[in-house]
Order: C-alpha cells, then sequence, then structure tokens
C-alpha cells in the first residue's frame, strides 16, 4: 500500500498514511507491456533497479508542469528498448544522479527554423531507437511543437518546427552480457511502478515546496521583514496558519509604523494607528500613552515658554503620568522664582534676597539670596574700575574674594595700571622700553597688538637707517614686510628702495657701454627723480657716413663696392661684411640720404644690414629693438655668400624695389643679438 498523499509504503490494511494521516492507495495495477521487450531482456538485480529509484529520491522539488511533461512521455512512448539509444553511462560519477547518464547528442534538421545548424535546440531530446527486427526500412521520426523557445547568438528567438531522425536497418550483431547492460534493461511493469511513483511523488513534492516556503517566510518574519514575509504567506493561500500569519505581519508592519511615529513624536499619527490596531499586542496602551504624552508635551511647552500657571493646569490634570505632579509644583515656585530674578536684575537687591529667603532649597535660591548681598558690592567696585580709578576697585575686588569674578577683577586692576604705564612709554616713543612692557601683559586688551606696533617702529627706523646708508636691497625687505601689514608709509619707501635700486642698475648699464639697455632701463623709471634726462642722455650720435672699422689683416683692396640705401625710406643703415668664416672685415655707416663706397679684398663675403629712422645707440646697440637687422642673400644661389673678384666695380642697392641692372639680391630677418 502507498500514501497517496506523500508517497509513504504503508502496512497491508492500513486506509490511512502513519506519517501524514492522508488515504493510502493500494498496490498500483500491473501493466501488460508486449513480450517481445523481455525477448532480450537480461535479468536485474534488485540493487540495480534501487540506483534507478534512487533518481526519485535524491530529485529536487518538481513543479506539477514538469510531473506532467515527464508522464506524457511515457504516455507516448513505443514499444522499443527505451534504453538502446539513451546515451552512455560515466562511470566516474555515482549513480542515480543526474550525471550519470550522458544524453545523446541532437542535431536539428535545415527545414528547422533559426540556426539549429549551428546551435543545438535546448532541452531536446533524441527519440528512443527501436530494435533493428522492428524495422523493416529506413523509418523517420519527427517531433513538432515540443521544443522551447531558443535565443539565438543575435538574440533572436525561434522554435523548431520539425526535427527529424533516420534509424537505418543494420544487421543485429550479438550482444554481451555486461552489467552496464543489465542497468538499463527493465521490464514493462518495472516502468509503471517507476510511474506511478513519479506520479504519487506530486503531492509530497508540492508540500514539501509550500513547507520551504512557509519556513522561508518565518524566518522573513522572525527577521522583521514584514512586508516581505506578508507576500510569501499570501502566496501560501491556506497552508497551515499562513492566513493568520499574513494578518499578523500587516499589523506589525502597522505597529512598528506607529511605534516610529511615537519615536519621533508624532503622536496625533502614532495614537490613530495605535487606534486602528485594537487590541492587537498592547496597542491601546499605546494609545492611551500618546493621548497623555501630547498633553505633557503641550505642558512642557508653556513651561518653557514661561507660562506657569497654564502648565500648572495641564500638569495637574495628567495626575501620576510621569512626573507631572512634580512639574506641576516646579511651575508654582519657578513664578516666585522668577518674580525674585527680575527684582535682581533691576538692582532691587534687598527685595530680591527677602523672596529668594522665602523659597527655602528650590533650585539655587539660597545661593541667590546671598548672590544678592554681594551683588551690590561687586557694582559698586566696578562703577569705580570704569571710572578709571583702578586703585580703589582693587581694594573693593580684593574684599570679595572669589564672588563672582572679583579675583579676576583684581587681577585686571592690577593689568590696567600696567598698561596705563606701557601706553606712557609708546606716547614718548620708547618703543624698546614699550615692547617689554607690553608684553610681559600677555594677552590683556590689545597688548599683544601694541607690542608687535612698537617691534614694527623699531624696524621702520632701522630700515630707514639702511636705506639713508645707501643699502637699498637691505631696506627694501623690511619695507616689504611691512608694506604687508600696510604700516605707516612702508609700501612708499618699498617702492623707493626699488627704484633706487632699478636707478642704479641702469647708471651701471650706461657706464659700460649698453646704452640701449640703459635706456629702457631709465625709461622704466618713469619720473623718478632725473631718470627722464639720462634716458635722453643715452641716445648717441650717428657717426659720418663711411667706414666706422676695418680689420687690419685685410687692409688692402681689390675691388670697389658702393652701397646706395633707398631713398624713400629715410633711414640710418648700418652694415656689417664678413668673411664666409665669419671674421668681421670692416663696418659702414650711411646716415639718411647718403650713399658710402669701401674697397675690399677680393673674396666671398656676407653682408648684414642694420637700419632704422629712430635712435642710434652706438655700435653695439645699433638702433635697439625698433631698428631692423637683415641678412643679404645671393639672388641666384640662394645663399648668404657673395664672390667678389679683383678689379671689378660692384653697386649695391639696399632694399630697393624699382628695376637696377645686376644681379638680384634677397634678404631675411635676423635678430639684433645674432647681429
Amino acid at each position: 500500500m502507498i500514501c497517496k498523499n506523500c508517497g509513504t509504503q504503508v502496512p497491508e490494511g492500513k486506509k490511512f498514511c502513519h506519517m501524514c494521516g492522508n488515504p493510502v492507495m493500494a498496490d498500483p495495477p500491473e501493466v501488460d507491456v508486449p513480450a517481445e521487450l523481455f525477448e532480450t531482456a537480461e535479468t536485474v538485480e534488485p540493487s540495480e533497479v534501487t540506483e534507478i529509484t534512487d533518481l526519485f529520491e535524491t530529485a529536487e522539488t518538481v513543479e506539477p508542469s514538469e510531473v506532467t511533461e515527464i508522464t506524457g512521455l511515457f504516455e507516448n512512448a513505443e514499444t522499443v528498448d527505451l534504453f538502446e539509444s539513451a546515451g552512455t553511462i560515466d562511470s566516474s560519477t555515482s549513480p542515480g544522479t543526474a550525471e550519470h547518464f550522458t544524453a545523446p547528442e541532437i542535431s536539428a534538421s535545415p527545414e528547422a527554423s533559426g540556426t539549429a545548424d549551428s546551435y543545438p535546440v535546448p532541452g531536446s531530446f533524441s527519440p528512443p531507437a527501436a530494435p533493428s527486427d522492428y524495422l523493416n526500412s529506413e523509418q523517420t521520426y519527427s517531433v513538432d511543437g515540443m521544443y522551447p523557445s531558443y535565443e539565438s547568438p543575435d538574440n533572436q528567438y525561434f522554435s523548431p518546427q520539425q526535427v527529424e531522425y533516420t534509424f537505418e536497418q543494420t544487421p543485429e550483431s550479438p550482444k554481451k552480457k555486461t552489467k552496464k547492460k543489465k542497468l538499463f534493461i527493465i521490464g514493462g511493469s518495472v516502468l509503471a511502478v517507476v510511474v506511478v511513483a513519479a506520479i504519487l511523488l506530486v503531492p509530497f513534492i508540492i508540500k514539501k515546496t509550500k513547507q520551504t516556503k512557509y519556513d522561508n517566510a518565518i524566518a522573513l518574519l522572525e527577521d522583521g521583514d514584514y512586508a516581505k514575509a506578508q507576500e510569501q504567506f499570501t502566496e501560501l493561500g491556506d497552508f497551515e496558519d499562513a492566513q493568520e500569519k499574513v494578518k499578523y505581519c500587516h499589523n506589525k508592519e502597522k505597529y512598528d509604523n506607529a511605534a516610529e511615529l511615537l519615536d519621533k513624536g508624532n503622536y496625533a499619527q502614532a495614537q490613530k494607528q495605535f487606534t486602528e490596531l485594537g487590541n492587537f499586542e498592547d496597542a491601546q496602551e499605546k494609545t492611551k500613552y500618546c493621548q497623555n504624552k501630547e498633553k505633557y508635551d503641550n505642558a512642557i511647552a508653556l513651561l518653557d515658554a514661561g507660562d506657569y500657571v497654564q502648565a500648572n493646569k495641564l500638569f495637574t490634570e495628567l495626575g501620576d503620568f510621569e512626573d507631572a505632579q512634580e512639574k506641576a509644583k516646579y511651575c508654582q515656585n519657578k513664578e516666585k522664582y522668577d518674580s525674585a530674578m527680575a527684582l535682581l536684575d533691576a538692582g532691587d537687591y534687598v527685595q530680591a534676597q527677602e523672596q529668594f529667603t522665602e523659597l527655602g532649597d528650590f533650585e539655587d535660591a539660597q545661593e541667590k539670596a546671598e548672590y544678592s548681598q554681594d551683588k551690590e558690592k561687586y557694582n559698586s567696585a566696578m562703577a569705580l574700575l570704569d571710572s578709571g580709578d583702578y586703585v580703589q576697585a582693587k581694594e573693593k575686588f580684593t574684599e570679595l574674594g572669589d564672588f563672582e569674578d572679583a579675583a579676576i577683577q583684581v587681577n585686571n586692576c592690577e593689568n590696567s595700571i600696567a598698561y596705563e604705564e606701557a601706553e606712557e612709554l609708546l606716547t614718548q616713543e620708547k618703543y624698546s622700553d614699550a615692547v617689554t612692557a607690553f608684553e610681559q601683559l600677555g594677552d590683556f586688551r590689545d597688548s599683544i597688538e601694541k607690542a608687535e606696533y612698537c617691534e614694527n617702529w623699531l624696524d621702520y627706523l632701522s630700515a630707514e637707517e639702511l636705506f639713508e646708508a645707501g643699502d637699498y636691497a637691505a631696506a627694501k625687505v623690511i619695507f616689504s614686510e611691512l608694506s604687508n601689514i600696510s604700516f605707516s608709509d612702508a609700501s612708499q619707501k618699498y617702492l623707493t628702495c626699488v627704484n633706487k635700486e632699478d636707478y642704479k642698475a641702469a647708471e651701471k648699464l650706461y657706464d659700460e657701454g649698453s646704452y640701449y639697455d640703459a635706456y629702457l632701463a631709465f625709461e622704466a623709471l618713469g619720473s623718478f627723480e632725473d631718470a627722464e634726462q639720462r634716458k635722453s642722455e643715452c641716445k648717441q650720435t650717428f657717426p659720418y657716413t663711411g667706414e666706422q672699422y676695418r680689420n687690419p689683416n685685410y687692409s688692402w683692396g681689390d675691388f670697389s663696392l658702393t652701397i646706395i640705401p633707398p631713398e624713400t625710406d629715410q633711414s640710418r643703415n648700418y652694415l656689417k661684411i664678413y668673411t664666409e668664416d665669419d671674421v668681421l672685415v670692416s663696418s659702414i655707416t650711411i646716415d639718411q640720404g647718403s650713399s658710402a663706397v669701401v674697397s675690399l679684398p677680393q673674396g666671398t663675403y656676407r653682408i648684414r644690414n642694420a637700419y632704422g629712422s629712430g635712435a642710434w645707440f652706438g655700435e653695439e646697440d645699433m638702433f635697439g629693438d625698433e631698428g631692423n637687422y637683415i641678412v643679404l642673400l645671393n639672388g641666384e644661389s640662394d645663399s648668404d655668400l657673395f664672390s667678389l673678384a679683383a678689379g671689378y666695380t660692384y653697386t649695391l642697392y639696399l632694399r630697393s624695389y624699382e628695376d637696377v641692372p645686376g644681379d638680384p639680391v634677397d634678404s631675411q630677418y635676423e635678430s639684433r643679438d645674432n647681429f
């Protein structure tokens, strides 16, 4: 006998299962199996059958839909050797497990939709191959609509329409008896038992699934995740007490929300939700607590606002709720206390002392009574301090001992006396003594700032001494630091030092003959002292037209060179003639409207031309940055070399745009430093 609910084997004659209490069913009826299946069947050992049934004992939870698919396979199975083409046995794994069986490969027919020739169809299986003695000819099996959708590599789904499997008839070969073969040749009755066992396991598996889900919901409930727990209990329907658990989760979540509102002080909303919960847990007590708590907080608000009359009324109505009675008594005393404090603040120390005494040990009433007495003495001493009578004030504060800050005020009086003495030293410009006096006062009043002020004056005087001595660099450093704090006229003195340094540098450039650099330096000084006059002195007189320098190693002349500047630009010209080895042979100046003639030894030369209409700063700086500096290029060879032969007379037209006889001469700009 087998239980139809959990599948437990029940002794004969029992009507109900001793495991789950449900009705049992008789042994399944025998199934007629064609004798052909047993013609070649071998004896199956009981242990081997157990290995097959173990597949069901270790199976995971199976949904009803999956069971239907399994049973469907057996209902439609033909009378063939089910295990002939069922695959191979992997001896490396344990029997009774999914890994113990290796499914045969399936190749989809080209007619199937998608790309079945490249991608196997998920979930497909090979139809059982019929024994050779039942196949009279080549036989084709078609499976239509039995495959799930498959996702191709390009994420497009296809469902094979038809898959064909072809089995060719071959002569039957003698079969050897092996243990492997005995494991999979099972008679029809055994197969029927397996099918029935699978069907009977379904209720047990479903119950086991619900129990697992129920346990998970219980775990969520214990973890406080009521929303998810409620969701899972709802899905369980009427399984065990799931419906009660759904209601409990709903109330518990609402209870926790109300408790959170209560913790946040939102008593009105909390009270509303606790009221809706009825007698769930301690919701009624929480409702009453919210009512009282709201009134209590209102009373506290009135108390904090100083409305002791209304606060006293509410605290009295609350009875013994929390510390309402103590708060009511406190409100009564507080009103009297504030009245006494008002007298104290108004300076009526006699009346204040009287009322504080009546309050007894309420708060600090006794201390306030004593305070009222000492306060009058203290105010008298402060009046002397404010008037500047530091000596008399010091005596009064000393008599008060440790009352309030009387001891501090004694020290304050002493510091005030010392501060006045330091101020007198500062007035007399005795900065060194004043620094010492202010430093001894520490942070009293502005003693630190006054000490720094005196030190800055000492630095300023030191910088002035350096300036007078002509040490502008050292003086500039000190004045720079003082200018950062805007001390006196340190910024102006700093600029003066800078200009003095720049003026000295400009004079040095002038003395070294760097007239253009000196010109720029004096120009940067603007109107400082006589910088404008010195700037004009940097301009030099342009030399007479002719050769200014001749290398003694090239003193003879083999040819004549006439140099003619253009008449239109009104510029002065300065030329340098070098050998091809960059040896300077001659330098020539040509004034406006003039030309020059020079005789040179025959050879190959480089010619450079500087010109400008501005100031002349000597042969070293020439026309400065306002001038133009070019290198002449041979138009025929496109190089800067000119070969000049003996016995010839040459004429060089500078920067001419008119058609002139002779070979063309080009030019390119050169920097003044490389000229």
